[in-house]
């Protein structure tokens, strides 16, 4: 009896080495990647398959961000930079590629040109807002916060002000100020 416990082991040992345990073979064939125009409005979109054929799971495992896994192939809200993106099989095999999210965004600035009031009680002073066309993201929008309310507009000057100390926001195409 004892020896026929140790045969069917040693059946069983064989049989695990000679089983062909494979594992899924997973190719990313390229990511596609749109520059961001802002902050971080860059977006990408993994090309990858498995074989055998296999739900493919993603994630961003370096970069300026990282990002959870998940079951969709874009990823977006990606700021400029280097990025390593990670492709997963249900079994969690996996392979990785590089790709590059491009971009030069830089915060908006802006100088103001005054011109005084002819007289301390006169509303006849202006400013024009003249802001650095190679920063930010046009169209700007110019409004006043201080001491009047003025909404946004694309008009780049206020007119009619009198002596005092005034408040200028340009709000670029992303937002920004």
């Amino acid at each position: 009896m004892k020896s026929l416990a140790l045969k069917n082991i040693f059946i069983l040992i064989i049989i695990l080495f000679t089983t062909n345990i494979s594992k899924a073979s997973i190719t990313i064939d390229s990511v596609s990647t749109i520059k961001s125009s802002c902050t971080n409005n860059g977006s990408a979109r993994v090309y990858a398959k498995s074989n055998p054929v296999s739900t493919l799971l993603y994630s961003i495992v370096a970069g300026p961000i990282t990002s959870p896994l998940q079951n969709s192939t874009t990823f977006s809200s990606l700021f400029p930079g280097v990025y390593k993106v990670r492709a997963y099989t249900s079994n969690f095999d996996s392979t990785e590629s590089t790709f590059t999210i491009t971009g030069n965004y830089q915060l908006p600035n802006f100088t103001l040109d005054g011109i005084n009031p002819t007289c301390p009680f006169s509303n006849d002073g202006s400013i024009k807002v003249v802001v650095d066309s190679s920063l930010g993201l046009q169209p700007y929008l110019y409004s006043m916060t201080s001491p009047y309310t003025i909404p946004p507009s694309a008009t780049d000057s206020f007119p009619n002000l009198n002596v005092n100390s005034y408040l200028i926001r340009v709000t670029d195409a992303c937002g920004n100020y």
